[in-house]
Order: C-alpha cells, then structure tokens, then sequence
C-alpha cells in the first residue's frame, strides 16, 4: 500500500529558469534557492510519483482534468524557447483510481488524451506550471512518473474532496507519492507590475503563509473566495485539493521563501507527513 509522503508549493514563473530569465532571474534568488532546496526534499523521499495540481491547462469550471495520455511532455514555445524541454511517462494506473474515485463522489473529470484535446481545442502538452517545477525537480530526481492534475473552478468543498480521493487512490497502490502544488500568489503586489497593486495581494499571500506555516490544511476551504479574487491569484484552488489529500494527516511544514520582485507572490513550502 502507498502513501503520501509530503506536499511542495512550487510557484511557476518560466523566468526563474537562467537561460529564460537572461540575468532577471536573479532578482528571484530567494525563489530559486526554495525551489532547489524542495527539489532536493523530493529527491531525498524517492517517491515513485509525483502527483502535480496545477492551474494551467485546460481549465473548466464544472470540471477537473486529468491528463490520460502514457507519454507526457512540454516545452516554452510559448514563450520563446523552444529548446527547453521536459519529458515524463505519466503513472496512468493511479491516474485512472483517481478518476474512478472522483466520479463516485459526483466530481466531473476532464480525461484528457489527443482525442479529446482535439475535439475539445485545448493543448495535450504539460503546461508551464508543470513544467517549471519539475525542471527544477529534474536537476536532482528523475525516477518517477508524474499525475497531471487541472484544478478547474470547483467549490472549496468539492476540491477537498477530490483531494482525498487522491490519498485512497495513493494507498491503494504500490509505491509511494508527493504532491507538487503549481501556483503563484497574489498577482497585485506593485504598481510596476501590469496587474496593478492592490492592498488585497499583501493580505491574501499573509493569510496563505500563515495557513502553512500552521499546517492548519482543513482552514483553506473556508478560505475568503472573494479575497482571493481580488489579489488576483492561482495557487489557492490547488492548495484545497492538496488539503484534501493531506486530510488527517500529521505534518512538519515549513515556509522557506517568499518574495515578490516582479510584483507576483511567490512562496516555497514543504509539508512533510508525519509517520
């Protein structure tokens, strides 16, 4: 039987990576140095998958999705780079426990594969939210496969409760897992930033460092919606599946980073199950 062995909030900036960033990246250095020490975290648990949230990709409002396809991968065309590139093998068995458990429980799922991406005009490729995390998680651990998961905007309640079929789907099989939540904070930290600043980012990423710093998961599901509108932000969605998953859990976390040099949020953090 599996079990989860912690959680990790990356932030998914592509101008963290050096050869994007061309020197910018340097004003992130708090960022960078969180990301290499959870990459290292990672490392050091071996999990056989990783299990990533992100809020990028095709995104629904009455649905999660999840990525069925065996061969995964992605790269920063979008943004200009095309020779950055990742690819995984997707953990297609527990994808498909995760799925089946979901849909007990009345939550739709988006099984995305080409036909559907096709049919449907959203891209198979694994998002940059995905994909700059694990290019730091790739520097130190590559034995794994991944579960790429699209929050969609579900009520708090119903992201939780997919959560926890994530950890029965987990124990259920064999091997071990971690949870790599994708997400910025607030996106209205700076009048520089075109987002524009507003007093609601800094009271949003506070009350977000404080809830994992407590490891109070259960918090993030009451958690202000209209808050978190107004700062702007992609993380919290994730955070209430990750909450789910860690249900009943005991915890060490630790919040080892946050700074906003381009006017967006970004915070590192490990959540560490206790045995």
């Amino acid at each position: 039987m599996g079990k989860i062995l912690g959680s990790y909030l990356f932030p998914h900036p592509p101008i963290i990576i050096e050869d994007i960033g061309q020197g910018q990246e340097k004003k992130a250095g708090k960022t960078i140095e969180g990301v290499k020490s959870l990459a290292r975290s990672i490392r050091d648990k071996a999990p056989n998958t990783i299990i990533v949230i992100t809020p990028h990709g095709p995104l629904f409002t009455d649905a999660i999705s999840i990525t069925i396809e065996e061969d995964l991968k992605g790269d920063f065309r979008k943004f200009g780079y095309w020779d950055i590139k990742l690819e995984c093998k997707n953990d297609v068995n527990l994808a498909y426990r995760i799925i089946r458990n979901a849909l007990s429980e009345g939550i739709q799922i988006a099984q995305v594969n080409m036909e559907f991406a096709k049919i449907n005009d959203v891209e198979l490729d694994l998002d940059h939210g995905t994909i700059v995390p694990l290019y730091y998680v790739d520097k130190e651990y590559k034995d794994y496969k991944i579960v790429h998961i699209i929050c969609g905007f579900l009520s708090p309640t119903e992201l939780y409760d997919f959560g926890i079929g994530i950890k029965s789907a987990v124990e259920e099989v064999e091997g071990d897992a971690v949870i790599l939540i994708s997400g910025d904070l607030s996106h209205k930290l700076s009048d520089d930033d075109p987002y524009c600043f507003s007093p609601c980012g800094e009271e949003f990423d506070k009350k977000i460092i404080e809830i994992l710093k407590s490891g109070d998961m259960e918090s993030l599901v009451a958690f202000d919606l209209e808050l978190a509108e107004r700062a702007d932000e992609c993380g919290l969605r994730p955070l209430m599946i990750m909450a789910g998953a860690l249900d009943k859990a005991k915890l060490n976390t630790e919040v080892l980073s946050h700074e906003s040099p381009y006017g967006i949020g970004y915070c590192t953090a490990k959540l560490e199950v206790i045995d």
